[in-house]
């Protein structure tokens, strides 16, 4: 179920005591004649951002739920002839009909996917992926040329966003906020860091993903609950 929320103005971190961005400042030694260096201060923003990835990670350890990715599809692997061809991916377009949405190459280290109910008639959404990111997601590598059923095993931490977790990273009064990527416990250095908007009513992974109710609903089932992290 969706929820409504009023529309509050939104307060960038930028603008309040807690700065989510990180900034390095060195100060080097006046005398030409000494080549240390002095220590590195902790900036504001450097210590409000640990202030932020603290507060984050009390959060999803005392309250976060671990959802299972509800997903079933079904794999194959390409025969030797499809090597090299293209695979074309079908959607919809507004008139109902198939259409295509990409094309890829199909290429040794690839996994031809099949979503379970075909868009229209006898039409599949077929696409590709790597046989890495299959068992990422999957658990097992396809082992045959026909097509067989398979559940995914990937599974996401979220927190409910609520007005005492806003009022805690520093919103006034529980509005919408935006802090930075970087600030979330599961963060990977080589993503983007970018402005995560948080605002009540909706849910948040450790990775900094927002999700509805209705898409946690929609694509993930509730594990045991509560549970803490690892």
């Amino acid at each position: 179920m969706s929820m409504t929320t009023r529309s509050r103005p939104v307060f960038p971190l930028s603008r309040l005591p807690l700065l989510a961005a990180l900034v390095f400042s060195f100060q080097a030694n006046a005398n030409p004649d000494e080549s240390q260096v002095e220590p590195v201060q902790a900036t504001e923003a450097e210590a409000t951002l640990n202030s932020v990835n603290q507060t984050l990670t009390d959060a999803f350890r005392e309250s976060g739920q671990v959802w299972k990715r509800d997903a079933i599809a079904y794999a194959r692997l390409p025969k030797r002839s499809e090597m090299g061809q293209t695979l074309i991916t079908f959607t919809l377009d507004e008139r109902g009909k198939p259409a295509m949405a990409s094309e890829s190459e199909i290429v040794e280290d690839t996994v031809i996917v099949r979503e379970m109910t075909p868009l229209i008639g006898a039409v599949y959404r077929e696409y590709l992926m790597t046989k890495s990111d299959w068992y990422d997601m999957y658990g097992l590598q396809p082992d045959t040329l026909s097509f067989h059923s398979y559940s995914s095993r990937q599974t996401i931490r979220v927190l409910p966003i609520e007005e005492s977790l806003l009022l805690n990273l520093g919103s006034p009064d529980g509005q919408p906020i935006e802090i930075s990527a970087a600030a979330f416990p599961k963060h990977h250095a080589d993503q983007p860091d970018q402005s995560i908007l948080l605002k009540t009513g909706d849910w948040i992974s450790d990775q900094g993903v927002v999700y509805t109710r209705e898409a946690l609903d929609k694509d993930y089932n509730p594990q045991d609950l509560p549970t803490a992290a690892q």
